[in-house]
């Protein structure tokens, strides 16, 4: 289950504040505040993510990409605003039908297009709790005001002691994200390949993205701006493809004077908009004029199904982790069957070790399986994970591919679970 934010208790107290109203200098301050955390805490957007394209058809023009289209609202006055959202269970309370896809972001980082909406006058946060509007003009003179202030902070701090932020993470994951590809780039191998998808799911990226058109919307199951991702060309004559940038730097060299606007975003929010247009465009491309790599979103939808957070499964290559690791102190007979069953069925694994850990912190043991395998493939442990069903309890699963060196290693300690034939 993903994390809450971290300042949202904090931003749904100043709003508490700004309505409450008890004098104008109070409410004044609490204003400057809540949109100062605003600017800092990553909010939910409610989007409608649509294929405008036959679905049978595995082709895709430019001027029919998919769309994601951002939910209005409309309040008492008339204004249309955008909303935004605390918390998951927030904006499924406000709605009357089931949101599915959704776009993590700050404020910051959406107010470029939040400037270019059509008859959007701002937005609005938690609306179900009668909220505050946020005029888009207000936004962005404040945020101009802020960055200016933190110009001078940012060249007087110390270069050996940088604060903690989450612009710090986003600067150290993409710092990540680049090696990893480089890495792939360079070894060309099923393990570099895992371990830059692996990067990709902590990352954020640059998707330039076509301004909100001025057109008349359906009004079910609300009114949208409808934004276009950039498409470019695959190798095929027909194929489309996503084009995802590592920095706005990478993004500017591509674009030039397309009239893009550049939406940073985490990639596993991504996943869904990929998942639903896998028919008309086949994948996406890193940073076209640097490392240049394309992912199949196939891949991308089974690496996320065995290593997403809510598959209780893990990807770990750390050698430390090896030392973590002990034999069972009970044997689960039902546990073993299944793994050995599985390794039956999935011919490329040639052994299996059934390992467990516990968590130095919280005491939780999980189960750890080690597997020798000709292809390190992400699906391969999908289908493991399916012959288990609910026999390893309440404990999590996880899954290392180990080298035979590694193999042969644990081989001289104990027997392995499974061994091929």
């Amino acid at each position: 289950m993903a994390q809450p934010n971290p300042n949202a208790k904090k931003l749904r107290e100043k709003l508490k504040e700004i309505r409450a109203g008890k004098s104008d200098e109070e409410s004044k301050q609490a204003l400057n505040e809540a949109v100062e955390l605003m600017m800092s805490t990553p909010l939910i957007l409610p989007v409608a993510s649509q294929k405008e394209s036959n679905p049978n058809d595995e082709t895709l023009q430019a001027d029919t990409a998919p769309k994601l289209s951002p939910f209005t609202v409309t309040n008492k006055k008339g204004l249309k605003l955008f909303p935004f959202f605390t918390s998951v269970e927030l904006m499924q309370k406000f709605f009357d039908f089931p949101v599915q896809t959704f776009l993590t972001l700050s404020i910051g980082e959406y107010l470029p297009l939040l400037k270019q909406a059509q008859d959007v006058a701002g937005l609005v946060i938690d609306p179900s709790e009668a909220s505050y509007p946020f005029p888009t003009s207000f936004l962005d003179a404040l945020y101009q005001r802020m960055t200016k202030q933190a110009e001078p902070q940012k060249t007087t701090q110390n270069a050996d002691s940088p604060s903690k932020s989450p612009a710090n993470d986003d600067q150290e994951n993409a710092r990540k994200l680049q090696q990893a590809l480089a890495g792939f780039r360079k070894q060309q191998d099923q393990d570099s390949y895992l371990k830059a998808a692996a990067a990709l799911m902590n990352a954020a990226v640059f998707v330039p993205v076509y301004p909100p058109e001025n057109q008349e919307v359906n009004p079910e199951p609300g009114q949208t701006q409808q934004m276009r991702p950039m498409l470019v060309a695959g190798k095929g004559q027909d194929e489309r493809l996503f084009v995802f940038f590592t920095d706005y730097q990478q993004l500017t060299n591509f674009t030039k004077n397309a009239p893009v606007l550049p939406l940073k975003m985490k990639f596993t929010d991504l996943i869904p908009m990929l998942e639903n247009t896998m028919k008309a465009v086949k994948g996406f491309v890193i940073d076209p004029l640097g490392v240049n790599l394309v992912f199949d979103t196939r891949f991308i939808k089974q690496f996320n199904q065995a290593y997403g957070k809510q598959s209780g499964l893990q990807m770990k290559e750390s050698k430390d982790l090896l030392g973590t690791l002990s034999d069972p102190a009970e044997h689960n007979q039902d546990l073993e069957a299944a793994l050995i069953s599985g390794g039956f069925h999935i011919p490329e694994i040639s052994k299996m070790f059934l390992k467990e850990q516990t968590d130095s912190k919280t005491g939780q043991v999980s189960w750890f399986v080690l597997v020798e395998s000709d292809k390190h493939d992400p699906a391969l442990f999908s289908e493991l994970a399916k012959t288990l069903g609910k026999t390893a309890g309440n404990r999590e699963v996880g899954f290392m591919f180990i080298t035979p060196q590694q193999s042969a290693m644990y081989a001289k300690e104990a027997m392995p679970l499974y061994a091929r034939m």
